[in-house]
Formats: C-alpha cells, structure tokens, sequence
C-alpha cells in the first residue's frame, strides 16, 4: 500500500522542520516536557556499586531502544532518595547528554526502582501533551538531527545541555494521530529491524564458513587422500605427511614499529611525510582523523606488499595492502624465501592461530604479545609449490564469499536508509498513516 501525502500543509517557519500537515502545531520541549538529570553524585564511586539495591542506569545500558535492565549497575536506597527528581517511571524517555548523544531509550518495563546516571536526561510530557512513543520516534528521526546540526554550527559539542535541549521545536499533530504514527512505526520498523538481522546473521554464516575454509585449506591441504600425521599439537590436528611444522622463527623474524609523540605527527601530508599507520587509522572510516610523521626510520616504514600483525590493541589482527609508517602496535612480519605471503597472511587469518597469539599475549586488561611469543609459534610448511596454490584456492574461494557479503551488507545499508526516510516522513506529516495497514 503506498503511503499519501495529507491534503493540505503549512510553513513550521522551523528551519530543521521545513512543512508540516494543515491542524498541526509546533512547540518545543521547554513549554511541553519535564526534563530532569542528576546534578552530581556527593562523592560516588565505583565502589559502591552492587548487585543490590536500586538501579543505576546509564548510557552504556541502552540497547535497541529500551534498557538492558540485566546489566545495570545498582546503588543503595541512600543514593536513590537523594534526588526523586530523577526517579523512573514506566512510560519514561531517557536520551543520552554526555558520552554518545541522542541514544534514547523508552522505559517499556521497570523492574524495581530506578535511578540515573549523571550523564542522561529524564523526559516526560507535561499535560499530556504528547504521547511518550510518540516522542520516541521524533527523537530518533532526522528531525532531531538537524536540530542538533543546527546548533553545533560547526563546532564540536561533548554536552547536551539542557538549556538547549529544551530549545527543540517539533512537530505535534492531535493525540490519535500521534498513537496512530507511533504504532505504525512500531509496527513497520520492526519488519525493517528483522530483515536486518535476518541479514545480519546470514554475514555472520558466510564469515564462519570463510574461517573454517581458511582453516581447513591450511592445516589439511588441498588433496584430500593424502596420508595425514599427528606433531601433538592440538589447536593444529593432523596434517599432511608432506609438511612440516616449525617456529616462525625459524622462516620469520619482525620489527617492532615506533610511537611518535603528538608534537611529532602531522595533520596534513608534506613531501616528506608518510601517514601513519595505527589500530585507529585501520579501524577509522574514510573521513577518519589522519596523521602524518615528517622522516621518519626507514625500519618502521612498510610497502604494500608488507605483513603487519597487531601485537597489542588488536592482538592477531593482520594487515596488508598499507603503505606508510607503523606504530609500535604492530610487527611487521619478514619472512625468507621459503614463505609465499599470500600463504603467510592466510595462516595469521586462522581463527586457532589468532586464539593461540591472543593467548600468548597474555590474560590482562590489553594483552600484549611480545617478539618471542610470537616467534615459538608454530608454523606449518609445505613446499613454496603447495603454499602458493594453497593461496591461490582460498583467494578463488573467499572472493565469492565476500562478494556475497558486500551485496548483503549493501541491502542492509538500504534498509537503514529506507528506515530513517520512513521515519523522518512519518512523525513530520509527509504521509498520512492514519488509515494505512502495515
């Protein structure tokens, strides 16, 4: 069924608004909602923390809109009376001010009594003046979005305060129709969310089955009668009669990369700069923070052609096809002529060799694995012959599986589109929802 547009509009005059339907009306949610958030804590520490008691919840508890209720904190009966101002209710909307803001959750359930952290806000409609789901969705809309462009004005903002937050001016049609979107919304969002983790969950088959065929290709070859043996190693099994099994560092050696101090690094490239590779750069997305080092050690630069493996922050993470300088988070992997790369980069791609080095790295906070660790590892050789075909299968192999991914990953991506475009239509009047079927 496609959506309509309502029979008439009118100018909001809000320029993050743009028109809205003839019979509504905007307001803002200074003159509309009670807004509370904790003024700080008297002393509170992480120490007082518990599994009794009321509870404490904070940003990090938001989840697909609601509260993870079994992963909240909790805090003394002391510390929850201190400020009822903040005390939850069923039916509360709670949006993030520090840290991620503008995640909202909606309180569907309360559990037990319940406090907030101090970087959220409480909001309620005053007067019934609007339904709690309702608002819910104006929030997560693009409505609310350019409102929050609007008044960064380019500059960076870490705080919502409330003062601004209260500055926002959104769109309000008549209570049924506001029950109308927002069960529509719920209804048509839902759909769009389960094909997305349909999808989600198709990616995450594909990745398991790239991992076991990677696995499979090098432990046990490509010729499936040949006579296996056993070294003893578990997390290997049992190999090819024709290999053999050494430490890295009987084929390998690496170098450890620098960390340059800040006033050493450059924000924008000169001739004889190179940028410089690390764990954030790697995982940043194209419009990502870069950073250039002006001539820096010919030992820790690296070629495309190069193997780097994370020894610490992203420990067993490889890395190729990069060209600059790398931090002191990775090795770069040298290897002698009796290794084809391809092969190499496709045994660090083991899941069981990622386990083995996370391991080695240690049980602590950020594991770290250090040169020796790495080089004891055991490595399995066959003939230069059989790594590169070996190589070459599993390039044939997973080129299909990711292209598999790129297209699901592609329909997700529209989805998500197509899911903020159906709100932001929705909760500013652009359709009428109010005789629709989902």
């Amino acid at each position: 069924m496609k959506l309509k547009p309502y029979p008439k509009y009118k100018d909001s005059e809000i320029e993050w608004i743009g028109e809205i339907p003839e019979g509504w009306e905007v307001n803002k949610i200074k003159n509309t909602s009670y807004v509370k958030g904790r003024i700080g804590w008297h002393g509170l520490t992480s120490e007082e923390y518990s599994d009794e008691g009321a509870y404490l919840v904070t940003g990090t508890d938001f989840k697909d809109g609601v509260i993870e209720w079994e992963d909240c904190h909790h805090v003394g009966w002391d510390r929850y009376k201190e400020d009822p101002y903040i005390h939850l209710k069923e039916d509360d909307l709670l949006i993030t001010k520090d840290g991620t803001i503008g995640k909202v959750a909606l309180i569907k359930f309360l559990p037990n009594k319940a406090t907030l952290n101090s970087g959220i806000f409480l909001v309620r409609p005053l007067n019934k003046k609007y339904f709690p789901k309702f608002m819910y969705w104006m929030l997560n809309s693009t409505v609310f979005e350019r409102f929050f462009d609007y008044i960064k004005t380019g500059a960076t903002i870490s705080h919502l305060y409330q003062e601004t937050f209260e500055r926002f001016f959104f769109p309000i049609p008549l209570k049924q129709e506001q029950v109308a979107i927002a069960s529509f919304l719920d209804k048509k969002t839902a759909k769009i969310d389960a094909l997305i983790e349909k999808d989600k969950r198709l990616i995450e088959l594909l990745k398991e089955k790239r991992t076991a065929l990677i696995d499979h290709a090098v432990t046990k070859g490509l010729d499936p009668n040949v006579k296996m043996k056993d070294f003893g190693i578990v997390w290997i099994g049992k190999i090819p009669e024709d290999a053999k099994i050494m430490p890295f560092r009987r084929v390998c050696y690496v170098n450890q990369g620098l960390q340059f101090p800040e006033d050493k690094r450059l924000s924008e490239p000169d001739e004889k700069s190179k940028i410089y590779i690390t764990i954030k750069y790697i995982h940043a997305d194209e419009d990502g923070v870069k950073e250039y080092i002006p001539n820096p050690p010919r030992g820790v630069i690296c070629k495309k052609e190069d193997v780097l493996l994370a020894r610490t922050g992203a420990t067993g993470e490889v890395i190729t096809n990069q060209e600059g300088v790398f931090h002191n988070n990775f090795f770069k992997v040298n290897y002698n002529s009796k290794i084809d790369r391809d092969y190499l980069v496709y045994y660090l791609k083991m899941d069981s060799i990622k386990k083995v080095l996370l391991l080695k790295a240690g049980v602590t906070t950020i594991p770290d694995l250090n040169h020796d660790a790495f080089l004891s590892t055991p490595f399995i050789l066959y003939s230069i012959e059989k790594q590169k075909q070996i190589a070459e299968y599993l390039d044939k192999k997973t080129a299909k599986i990711d292209k598999n991914i790129k297209l699901i990953e592609k329909k997700i991506k529209l989805l998500e589109e197509y899911k903020k475009s159906l709100i932001n239509h929705v909760v500013t009047g652009k359709v009428d929802v109010r005789k629709s079927e989902v």
